[in-house]
């Protein structure tokens, strides 16, 4: 009994310190493990990565799905705890680095499959974990990584459909922005040893067996840019989601998708009027790259 009291405290802090909300509409979540700095086994601490978590809410509403994060006062609680003690609570855990063994004990694992519950259970449904990463800089490096290995790894049907449809729909908004969708040995979305990524954790049964899961890394630049634009928020959030539908077959309502899609073409050619890619050479080459070491993110 007194085991099963402290389990059952110790669910009620770790669900307090996330946030979910769903919109019901897409079968789409979107995640944000990175907002705060946090302790990863073996490993220097990880440092937060700026704006992810805005970018997870802002999709999820955007195309009607869900989103998981760490809430808002539990960001600010581990920023605080994190600048006055030096280190991370050690409370808090990588969620993109548990092991194997450990994911049932996950609060993410636990409400990845109570969000893949409300989706339905037979349902065709996508998890979308977003990361931030460095610009690129001379010696290589991609704005933005699409990272598929998860499903790989998990023998999902449709990968090379839906790394084909996501790489069309993300260079059509994105326009001259480098893009990598076969990324070999860092950002590739799944880990090869013991330990398991998001992506890799929503593809197991512990989360629900998600139909698709895909780890997107955003650089800094392309982070700066949704933030500071609605519109491109608005329709990346809509590429993905559309990117997705294409690559599973279509949507329940052929009609609507399809009058939706071409607005969402117009609107898209509408953001390039004034400029022909998404990004100055400057960004491109990460020269404008923020002072993001010495304010510890990423």
């Amino acid at each position: 009994l007194e085991a099963t009291i402290t389990d059952s405290l110790r669910m009620a802090i770790e669900d307090r310190r996330l946030d979910f909300k769903c919109h019901h509409k897409s079968r789409i979540l979107f995640t944000a493990p990175h907002s705060l700095p946090l302790r990863r086994e073996g490993h220097e601490a990880h440092q937060p990565e700026a704006y992810t978590s805005h970018l997870a809410r802002d999709f999820a509403h955007t195309v009607g799905g869900a989103f998981l994060t760490w809430g808002q006062h539990e960001e600010r609680r581990a920023l605080a705890w994190n600048k006055r003690n030096g280190n991370p609570d050690p409370t808090n855990q990588d969620p993109n680095f548990t092991h194997r063994h450990d994911m049932r004990r996950s609060p993410w694992v636990r409400n990845m499959k109570e969000i893949r519950e409300l989706f339905g259970a037979d349902a065709h449904c996508l998890h979308v974990d977003l990361h931030g990463c460095k610009d690129p800089s001379p010696a290589g490096g991609s704005h933005l990584v699409i990272g598929l290995r998860a499903m790989e790894f998990a023998g999902r049907k449709g990968t090379e459909e839906l790394r084909g449809r996501l790489f069309d729909a993300l260079a059509f908004i994105l326009r001259g922005v480098s893009i990598n969708v076969r990324p070999q040995r860092q950002l590739t979305g799944a880990l090869e040893d013991d330990f398991r990524t998001l992506t890799q954790q929503s593809l197991s049964e512990a989360a629900g067996k998600w139909t698709c899961a895909v780890q997107l890394e955003l650089s800094r630049a392309l982070r700066t840019k949704l933030r500071e634009s609605k519109d491109l928020r608005e329709l990346m959030a809509q590429a993905i989601n559309y990117a997705w539908l294409l690559a599973m077959g279509g949507s329940p309502d052929p009609p609507g998708t399809s009058f939706h899609l071409q607005y969402w073409i117009a609107r898209s050619k509408a953001m390039y009027k004034r400029q022909d890619t998404l990004l100055s050479a400057a960004e491109q080459e990460g020269e404008e790259e923020r002072d993001a070491e010495a304010a510890g993110e990423t």
